[in-house]
């Protein structure tokens, strides 16, 4: 018996630590094809840090039809909206405060940073000029990545449905910040001087403020270039998570 109580004080800290980290997946992601899991510590008595990683394949925007009826927030009518192309990856870091007596149960206030990125195909229609008020159409698929880091602030609730099962709640929050990015079109054949108007006339049209898009179609075909700057915003709302407390 006096041989134990050494180890047992030796193993007090373990003890002490149960139940201070949680595993979560966010499950209302999944409606729109996002796969986003968390990990959360406790660091002292009302704060933990918590840590997400999201990824989305690159697949067809999610709820397209809304998307389309509402404009998408694309000026453009030459933007094939069914063709478009995204996935992304993101990791967000956030603090949170604890309003309750204990850290990882009750209200919280997380302040958050996040960094993501986008893979995207955006479809090109434009019209090359044949003749005197003539034209064919043409597409132009541009592809790359935009690149985002913006930091935001949330409101939300975790709270225990079993002893080690937790639900954490986001119940509103969003970010603000910068985004950058490259998207290029490199055609199977050269373009000729007739596709290369066409095509500079479509991307000198378009518009999708607040973004700045500069544009650049080499005298060579080879093909067209995009650059992208702009701020970048974001909602979190209604997050449903469920976790296991270890």
């Amino acid at each position: 018996m006096r041989k134990s109580v050494p180890l047992l004080l030796l193993l007090l800290p373990v003890f002490a630590m149960a139940q201070k980290n949680a595993v979560k997946v966010n499950l209302s992601s999944l409606a729109v094809k996002n796969y986003h899991i968390q990990y959360e510590r406790k660091l002292v008595s009302k704060l933990t840090l918590n840590v997400g990683f999201r990824y989305m394949p690159k697949s067809s925007l999610p709820f397209q039809s809304t998307f389309e009826s509402l404009g998408g927030g694309l000026d453009d009518e030459d933007i094939r909206i069914s063709d478009f192309r995204i996935g992304n990856t993101a990791i967000t870091v956030e603090p949170r405060i604890y309003l309750s007596k204990k850290a990882m149960k009750g209200f919280y206030i997380a302040p958050y940073a996040r960094y993501a990125s986008f893979d995207m195909s955006l479809p090109f229609t434009y019209d090359e000029p044949t003749g005197p008020g003539t034209s064919i159409k043409r597409n132009a698929d541009f592809t790359g990545k935009i690149t985002s880091f913006s930091g935001g602030l949330m409101f939300g609730t975790q709270f225990n449905i079993a002893k080690r099962l937790v639900l954490d709640i986001w119940w509103i929050g969003g970010h603000y910040g910068t985004s950058s990015g490259d998207l290029d079109f490199r055609p199977t054949t050269p373009l000729t001087p007739t596709q290369q108007q066409g095509l500079k006339n479509t991307l000198a049209d378009f518009k999708a403020d607040p973004f700045k898009f500069t544009y650049d179609v080499p005298a060579n075909g080879s093909g067209a270039f995009i650059k992208s700057d702009g701020p970048w915003a974001g909602i979190r709302a209604l997050g449903i998570n469920l976790g296991l407390k270890f």
